[in-house]
């Protein structure tokens, strides 16, 4: 029969210590793993979000590009006339309007020597009638 060992109360306290010392170092361990996880799940979240902005910075820059480029193209569709004749309307025997004085004989008018507020005074008068003539139409 083996006889019970007796132990010392030194080496219950080095056993209780030593077991402190284990619980200690398992929630240290646990500890620096949460951290650890949350350490990673914020530099998911961080990256995902930068990616999410980038995508959306990336959309908006396509969507900005695709518009100017409908503009552009819708711009050289629109032909701007060579000349403009101008003539008064029916009833009416002359009228000046930017500078310029007309009958009910058409006035042929380069656009070039024309202002934007001349050409804008011209067409919205309603006692000219405005007619667009394209080079080489003729």
């Amino acid at each position: 029969m083996a006889t019970p060992k007796k132990t010392t109360a030194a080496e219950e306290a080095k056993a209780k210590a030593d077991a402190e010392a284990q619980a200690k170092a398992a929630a240290d361990a646990e500890a620096k793993a949460k951290a650890d996880a949350e350490a990673q799940a914020k530099a998911a979240a961080d990256a995902e979000a930068k990616a999410k902005a980038d995508a959306e910075a990336e959309a908006k820059a396509d969507a900005e590009a695709e518009a100017k480029a409908d503009a552009e193209a819708e711009a050289a569709e629109q032909v701007t006339p060579d000349f403009i004749e101008v003539a008064t309307v029916k009833g009416v025997p002359s009228f000046r309007r930017a500078g310029f004085a007309f009958t009910q004989q058409p006035t042929l008018i380069a656009m070039d020597d024309l202002s934007e507020d001349q050409i804008a005074a011209l067409m919205s008068e309603p006692r000219l009638v405005v007619t667009p003539i394209m080079e080489g139409a003729e």
